[in-house]
């Protein structure tokens, strides 16, 4: 069985390889180019907001389009905060405890920059 401190090897190991390392870059490079082009296309055309004639259909999708809008500005400054801490050398710690985030996280979420436990507590208020 692993200990806390063989686990913080190999996690600090995994993050500082340089395969690890390029893939996760790539794919946040990826990421970010996807989202930049769809903020800098979709959302720009007003001719998509103005084909719809009823007043109520316009102010809902309106609002679908500016909430959408929103996450995909939300996820752009998360990938590009995690491209800034492959940079710094700090990618896979948690902005919020300086604790690692697993592998399992990170392969999944790319631009994590703080653990789960982190985001629930900063949510709650704690």
């Amino acid at each position: 069985m692993e200990t806390l401190q063989e686990g913080s090897k190999s996690m600090r190991s995994a993050r500082s390889d340089a395969g690890f390392l390029s893939r996760q870059r790539y794919r946040l490079e990826e990421a970010r180019d996807l989202l930049r082009r769809e903020l800098g296309g979709a959302f720009r055309e007003e001719g998509a907001r103005q084909n719809l004639s009823d007043g109520s259909a316009c102010a809902h999708a309106g609002g679908a389009m500016l909430w959408l809008e929103t996450r995909l500005r939300r996820r752009l400054g998360a990938v590009e905060r995690a491209l800034e801490k492959i940079e710094e050398g700090t990618y896979g710690i948690c902005d919020v405890t300086g604790e690692f985030i697993t592998l399992q996280r990170l392969e999944a979420v790319p631009e994590a920059t703080c653990a789960p436990e982190a985001r629930r507590r900063r949510g709650a208020g704690l």
